[in-house]
């Protein structure tokens, strides 16, 4: 079990390192090899196994993050004070749907599970930011907006689990393992403003007003490893076929450069995308015997 647990970590430091890429070739590689098993076991065994196939749809969670800039870089003038001025993106972790296919290997009370769930949506997300109005810094003009922008992406997971029989018709089971998650989403780079100075005569002073009249994005992709735990409930109501719910938690998170500093090649702290969540899943299988 240690072994296993510092295997996993090295893994999961690699994908840290931009290694994603070398990691999938090798997940790719165990899923065969797991799919090949299912498909051709031990002739020996083979009167134990089932071979279990599954069509469901998922109820999942959305990445989502909460960035403070530190301040707004204005080429022309990038002198104000860092505590004057700033920004702020966030995501909110809404919900998505998404069809969920799996193939597994049942033998007794232990399967081995490998599921593929693809998934697309738009989430909206919140841009605000302050400027300062030049000599006097104390005058901030603050906007903000909503702005909806895409994400499409894939999970994969493996899981061991194991399953408590309450009658001939109802099974409960439990489990764990590891999730891949790969996607492409959109990230603001720049955020387009109109600010004006109005005189206001009568208060001695000039109004200073900020509004945001576009939000631009670019496209990044995310590649993350987790780890995951289940549990869930089948009913067999008759024949081959099974019912099941169940709900999972999946572990995953990862830093990306932020695009806006990025686009000024400024240094500044990544932003923190949070893939984890509870999915509840429904769906059917049909087990075949060999």
């Amino acid at each position: 079990m240690l072994k296993l647990f510092c295997v996993f970590r090295k893994a999961r430091a690699a994908f840290e390192q931009d290694e994603g890429a070398i990691l999938l070739k090798k997940a790719v590689w165990i899923a065969g090899i797991f799919v090949f098993v299912i498909l051709f076991p031990p002739a020996s065994l083979a009167s134990d196994f089932k071979i279990i196939f599954s069509v469901g749809a998922d109820y999942r969670p959305q990445p989502g993050y909460n960035y403070r800039y530190s301040r707004i870089v204005n080429p022309e003038t990038p002198f104000y004070p860092a505590e004057y001025g700033g920004g702020n993106d966030s995501l909110a972790r809404a919900q998505i749907y998404a069809p969920d296919f799996g193939i597994g290997i049942f033998y007794k009370s232990l399967s081995l599970h490998l599921s593929i769930a693809p998934f697309a949506g738009n989430y909206s997300g919140t841009y605000e930011m302050s400027i300062p109005r030049m000599g006097h810094y104390k005058q901030i003009a603050t906007n903000s907006a909503e702005a909806d922008s895409k994400i499409a992406g894939t999970s994969l997971w493996a899981s061991l689990k194991y399953t408590i029989p309450l009658g001939s018709a109802v099974q409960l089971y439990a489990g764990a393992g590891i999730n891949f998650l790969w996607a492409g989403m959109d990230l603001a780079s720049d955020i387009v403003y109109e600010e004006t100075f109005a005189r206001a005569p009568e208060q001695g002073y000039v109004i200073h007003t900020l509004e945001i009249t576009e939000i631009a994005f670019s496209p990044v992709n995310v590649d993350t490893l987790g780890w995951s735990a289940l549990a869930g409930i089948e009913i067999n109501p008759a024949g081959p076929y099974r019912l099941y719910l169940e709900g999972r938690y999946l572990s995953g998170r990862k830093d990306v450069p932020h695009p806006f500093y990025s686009r000024l090649d400024i240094a500044s702290s990544p932003i923190r995308l949070d893939f984890s969540g509870f999915v509840l899943s429904i769906g059917i299988r049909y087990a075949l015997e060999l």
